[in-house]
């Protein structure tokens, strides 16, 4: 029997996680940008979710899914491509930083270059740590009108938040739990 290897798939799947993370906090925090009318945010934050988006279809690429159980890539030999631009995107969230002002921006930056740092630690070597998420709030601080209620469950603290924001953003209550066990009439928005 032929299949994709395990390792192959949580290969992928590791390495497309902070992708996901910087990609979900960046284009909450370029819709942010381009409602304020922040400029000196707006063009950052579009050249770094254009790194991004070439990161991960770098990654897609390489561990693409092959119908057969082939050996994993060697990651040091992709290292020289991935990289450049993951450095491109931590240099831009620095120089982001000193023009964020709001606390939120802040947070979201920090939580994109820690996405990054976990990245690099991927390609790297062992795994890096993330940073605990904010309650999600739509622009403005007002929260959008109650459109129904979704429980976010993921095993990953970043895939919960930025889901999480996404649809509270929409409208939706959301109640999210770090796994499948939840207990009726415990939320957390």
């Amino acid at each position: 029997m032929t299949g994709e290897s395990s390792e192959r798939a949580r290969l992928r799947h590791e390495l497309r996680t902070p992708l996901n993370h910087i990609l979900g906090y960046g284009e909450m925090l370029l819709e942010d940008a381009e409602a304020a009318s922040r400029r000196e945010l707006v063009g950052p934050l579009r050249q770094m979710l254009e790194d991004a988006r070439h990161l991960l279809a770098r990654v897609n690429e390489l561990l693409a899914p092959s119908g057969v159980d082939t050996e994993l890539p060697d990651l040091s030999a992709a290292r020289g491509a991935l990289v450049p631009t993951l450095d491109r995107i931590v240099a831009g969230v620095t120089e982001m930083e000193r023009h964020a002002g709001q606390a939120e921006v802040s947070q979201d930056l920090g939580r994109i270059a820690s996405a990054a740092a976990q990245l690099r630690t991927l390609i790297d070597g062992p795994a890096g740590t993330r940073q605990v998420a904010a309650a999600p709030v739509a622009p403005g601080g007002s929260r959008p009108t109650d459109r129904g209620r979704i429980l976010v469950v993921d095993d990953d603290e970043g895939n919960r938040d930025v889901l999480a924001r996404r649809l509270s953003r929409e409208g939706y209550a959301v109640t999210v739990a770090a796994d499948s066990i939840c207990r009726r009439g415990t939320t957390s928005t």
